[in-house]
């Protein structure tokens, strides 16, 4: 395990106790031991073949039950094509208060297959009513002994675990041919903006669908 800087700005924790009271008041039923308050995924198309990435999420704690899987949290991400930029972590305390994962609690962490690492974030302390914060940054890496015809990403509309809004946007020039392939969403349209010649395309789910993992393949972008 290698340990990595914990120096990315930008955990909007306003917005994510935000969040929390909205899903309080809305007194959706609670499914598991945790669930998911946010989890986001900012994509910046480079060029045809390359892509830089911000993944977010913020986790609450429902019960105790099972809650030491989360003491070693795992970031999956492609080691053969992205590079971890930075990362960071935190807690917010049922009381408020805010607890920082330091840089040696983030390590990258090895799998059996060479092309998948994981970002691990380890705490402890979690309690029921905690939320455990993290955001990651990912720069793409160039290739040129492969032959890429573009890049690809998938976005699932529904969740595997209960969640309570999914953000997903992706920017790239405008110049740039680029196409979205929605499968069995074709209703489900991005907000699209465009500005000094980037275009952006936003989408946000709020309370989406669970689904099994054979079933979220048929809900996706």
């Amino acid at each position: 395990n290698t340990a990595i800087q914990n120096v990315i700005a930008g955990i909007d924790t306003e917005y994510i106790n935000s969040l929390n009271r909205d899903y309080s008041t809305e007194n959706q039923e609670e499914i598991g031991s945790y669930l998911y308050l946010l989890y986001k995924k900012d994509v910046s198309i480079i060029k045809n073949d390359i892509f830089d990435y911000i993944q977010e999420g913020a986790i609450k704690i429902n019960s105790t039950d099972n809650v030491q899987i989360l003491e070693n949290f795992p970031i999956a991400y492609d080691s053969k094509h992205f590079k971890v930029i930075s990362a960071e972590a935190l807690l917010i305390n049922p009381d408020g208060t805010i607890t920082k994962i330091n840089g040696n609690q983030i390590e990258i962490q090895t799998t059996a297959d060479d092309s998948k690492k994981n970002i691990l974030i380890k705490s402890s302390v979690l309690s029921k009513g905690t939320i455990l914060c993290y955001k990651a940054a990912f720069k793409g890496i160039e290739n040129k002994k492969e032959e890429l015809p573009n890049v690809s990403d998938i976005f699932y509309v529904a969740s595997g675990i209960q969640t309570y809004k999914k953000n997903y946007t992706v920017s790239f020039p405008s110049k740039l041919g680029f196409y979205l392939i929605p499968d069995g969403v074709s209703d489900f349209l991005p907000e699209e903006t465009v500005n000094n010649g980037t275009t952006t395309f936003s989408y946000t789910c709020t309370n989406p669908e669970i689904l099994q993992l054979s079933q979220l393949e048929n809900v996706c972008i």
